[in-house]
C-alpha cells in the first residue's frame, strides 16, 4: 500500500515538473510581431486646401517612444505643421519635417503624429514617413515606414449666391411685393397675433437660411424679423421684415433702386457694413429727391453701401450727376489707397483724355497723354486719411507716384541768355533737353528746371570769365606800350639855351622907371631894376632852368583807365638882372649897403 502511494507521488511530481518546463519553454519561445507604420488622409485634396496625414503604429505594443520624418514633393505640397496624435504624448517635439517622443506609453494602433500639408497644384504625388520605434522598456528598436499616394484635384469654385428665391409670411402680406434685390419689407398683423410663420427659400440649394427667432414671439408694436442667407462661399445677405402687432404704424418707404446705365443697385442698411473706411462717417444724402444713407469723407466725398450683380460693395456717389461708380483698393508694401473715378469737375491737364486701365481684373478710369503715349497715365486716388488727389500711374510696372504737375512742362528747349560784355564772344548754341519719363521719383519736373537753370548759369559764368581774361590781356598790352613811350622820351636830348631871354632882360634893364617884386622878400618892396640883393654875385649869371615839356601820352582805347602820373613840383623861376652896365653912381649904394639891405641878406640866408 505504501509502495503504491509512493509511486503515485513520484509520478505526480514528475508531471508537475514536466508541465512547468513545458510552460516555460513555450513562454520563452513566444514570437513578438514588429511594429508597422500606417498612413491615412483626411480632408479634401484640392488646390489651395490643406489635408492631414495621420501616422499610426500597430503591433504588439505598447511602445515607449518613436523618432520619425516625412518626405514629399515640394512642387505639390507645402508644410503647414506637425502635431502629436491622441496617444498621450509625454515629450513630443518637432523640427522641420522631423518629429519624436520618448518615455511615453503608446498602445498598438494609436495615431502618433498628424502632418498638415497644403496642396499646391493638380496632379498625383506621394507622401512618405520613415520611423524608428522603441520598446516600452527601451531595450529594442524597430524600423518601419509607409507611403501614401495622393491625387490633388482642381479647386472647386464655391457659389456666392446669397439671394432668396421666395419669401412669405403667414398671416399677413409683405409690402412691397417680394423681389430678391429688395431686403426691407413690412407686414401688419392683428394685436391678438403673437407669432407668424416665415418661409424663406434660397436661390442656391447650397446656401443656408437662418432666422433670428423674433417671429415666434411678437411683442405689441413693431418687431423686426431678420432672415440671413449664407452663401456657399460664406457671403451673407440679410432680409428684414418689420412686423407691426396691433395698431398699424406708418409704413417706411423703401430706399429707391439706383439705376446706373444697364446696372441697378440696392441701397443696403448702414449696420450691415462691418468696417467703415478711415475718415468716413455715416450721414444722409438725396437720390431722386429721397433721403438715402451714405458715407461722407473729410473732403466731402460721398460713398454708398450697395448691393449689385457682383455682390456687396462700396461705390462713389456723384451727387451732381446722381451716378455711382465702383472703387477698388490699391495696396503695396507701404500704403493702401482707394481708386476713385475721375471727378466730373476735375480740370483735365492739357494733352490728356479719359481712358480705362485694367487693375487686378477691374476696369478703372485713368487719364492718358495723347501727344506723348510713353508718359505715365494719371489716376485719381484717396489715401488712408480720406484725402483725394491725382497720381502718376506707370501701367507697365503698376507703380503709383505722387503727381507734381503737368509732366509736359518737362519738355522744353532753353534759350541763350544775352550778356552785356563788350568783347565779342561766340553765342551759346541751344541744345534740346531730352524728355525724361517719370518712373521712380516724385518731383522730376522741378529737378529738370533746376538742372536747366544750372546749365544756363554755368554758360553765363564761362562767358564772363572769358571777357575778364580778354580785358586783362588788353590792359597789360596797353601798359607795356605806355612804358615803351616813357623810355623813348627820356632819351630825347634837352635843347640848347636860347639867349633871347637874356637879351630881353637886358632890354628891360634900360628902362629905369620899371620896378618889380623879387622872390624871397618878406615884405614887398619897390626896387629898381639892377639893384643888388645881399649875398648876390653880380659877376656870375645864374643858369636859367626851363620847364621840361610834358611827354606826349599815347592815345588809350575807349573806356580804359588812364595811367597814374605822379605830379612834380615846378621849379620857381628867378630872373637875374646883369648890373655891369648900370651907372657908377649906383656903385656907392652897392658897396655901402644900407642896414635894411643887410637885414634882407640875413633873411635870405635863413631861407
Amino acid at each position: 500500500m505504501k509502495a503504491n502511494t509512493l509511486n503515485f507521488l513520484k509520478k505526480a511530481c514528475a508531471f508537475v515538473v514536466s508541465a512547468t518546463l513545458v510552460v516555460g519553454v513555450l513562454k520563452a519561445g513566444k514570437v513578438f510581431a514588429d511594429p508597422a507604420c500606417s498612413l491615412s488622409k483626411s480632408g479634401s485634396a484640392e488646390v489651395g486646401k490643406t489635408i492631414s496625414i495621420n501616422v499610426g503604429i500597430s503591433g504588439d505594443g505598447p511602445y515607449g517612444g518613436f523618432n520619425g520624418s516625412v518626405s514629399y514633393d515640394s512642387a505639390y505640397f507645402e508644410m503647414v505643421g506637425i502635431s502629436a496624435g491622441g496617444y498621450g504624448a509625454a515629450n513630443f517635439s518637432k523640427s522641420g519635417s522631423s518629429f519624436l517622443d520618448y518615455n511615453c506609453n503608446i498602445p498598438s494602433g494609436a495615431t502618433v503624429a498628424v502632418i498638415q500639408l497644403k496642396c499646391l497644384q493638380e496632379g498625383t504625388s506621394s507622401v512618405s514617413v520613415s520611423m524608428n520605434v522603441s520598446s516600452i522598456d527601451g531595450t529594442a528598436d524597430f524600423s518601419t515606414g509607409s507611403s501614401a499616394s495622393i491625387t490633388i484635384s482642381a479647386p472647386v469654385v464655391l457659389s456666392g449666391n446669397a439671394n432668396l428665391s421666395s419669401l412669405t409670411v403667414a398671416p399677413g402680406t409683405l409690402s412691397p411685393a417680394f423681389s430678391k434685390g429688395t431686403t426691407n419689407y413690412h407686414v401688419t398683423v392683428p394685436e391678438t397675433t403673437s407669432s407668424i410663420a416665415v418661409t424663406a427659400t434660397p436661390e442656391d440649394s447650397k446656401a443656408k437660411v437662418s432666422l433670428n427667432g423674433v417671429q415666434k414671439s411678437l411683442a405689441p408694436g413693431d418687431n423686426t424679423v431678420k432672415v440671413s442667407v449664407t452663401a456657399e462661399n460664406g457671403d451673407v445677405k440679410t432680409y428684414k421684415i418689420l412686423v407691426t402687432r396691433g395698431a398699424p404704424t406708418p409704413t417706411p418707404e423703401p430706399y429707391p433702386v439706383i439705376v446706373n446705365g444697364e446696372n441697378s443697385y440696392t441701397i443696403l442698411e448702414p449696420e450691415t457694413l462691418e468696417t467703415i473706411p478711415t475718415g468716413f462717417a455715416w450721414s444722409e444724402t438725396t437720390y431722386n429727391s429721397k433721403m438715402v444713407p451714405c458715407l461722407v469723407g473729410p473732403s466731402g466725398t460721398l460713398m454708398m453701401w450697395l448691393l449689385g450683380d457682383n455682390g456687396n460693395g462700396l461705390y462713389i456717389y456723384d451727387l451732381s450727376t446722381q451716378t455711382v461708380a465702383p472703387c477698388y483698393a490699391y495696396t503695396n508694401d507701404a500704403v493702401s489707397m482707394m481708386i476713385l473715378p475721375i471727378p466730373s469737375d476735375y480740370v483735365i491737364p492739357n494733352g490728356y483724355e479719359k481712358s480705362t486701365y485694367t487693375y487686378q481684373e477691374h476696369e478703372v478710369e485713368v487719364l492718358r497723354n495723347t501727344e506723348h503715349p510713353e508718359l505715365p497715365s494719371l489716376i485719381y486716388l484717396m489715401d488712408a486719411t480720406g484725402t483725394e488727389s491725382i497720381y502718376y500711374l506707370d501701367e507697365q510696372t503698376g507703380m503709383i507716384l505722387p503727381f507734381r504737375g503737368d509732366i509736359s512742362d518737362l519738355i522744353a528747349t532753353p534759350t541763350p541768355v544775352p550778356t552785356d560784355t563788350p568783347t565779342p564772344s561766340p553765342s551759346p548754341v541751344p541744345t534740346e533737353t531730352p524728355v525724361e519719363t517719370v518712373a521712380a521719383e516724385a518731383g522730376t519736373s522741378g529737378g529738370n528746371r533746376y538742372k536747366l537753370a544750372t546749365i544756363v548759369l554755368a554758360g553765363v559764368s564761362c562767358l564772363l570769365l572769358i571777357a575778364f581774361v580778354v580785358l586783362l590781356v588788353m590792359r597789360m598790352r596797353d601798359r607795356n606800350d605806355m612804358d615803351q613811350g616813357y623810355m623813348e622820351e627820356e632819351e630825347v636830348q634837352e635843347p640848347e639855351e636860347d639867349d633871347s631871354d637874356v637879351d630881353m632882360n637886358e632890354e628891360a634893364s634900360d628902362n629905369e622907371g620899371d620896378h618889380y617884386y623879387q622872390f624871397g622878400d618878406e615884405e614887398p618892396e619897390m626896387r629898381r631894376p639892377g639893384a643888388k640883393r645881399a649875398g648876390e654875385d653880380l659877376g656870375k649869371a645864374p643858369e636859367v632852368k626851363k620847364e621840361e615839356p610834358l611827354p606826349e601820352f599815347p592815345e588809350f582805347p575807349e573806356k580804359k583807365p588812364e595811367p597814374v602820373i605822379e605830379p612834380s613840383m615846378p621849379t620857381p623861376l628867378i630872373t637875374v638882372v646883369d648890373l655891369k652896365d648900370i651907372a657908377s653912381d649906383d656903385d656907392s649904394d652897392i658897396e655901402n649897403p644900407s642896414d635894411e639891405e643887410k637885414k634882407d641878406e640875413d633873411n635870405d640866408g635863413e631861407v
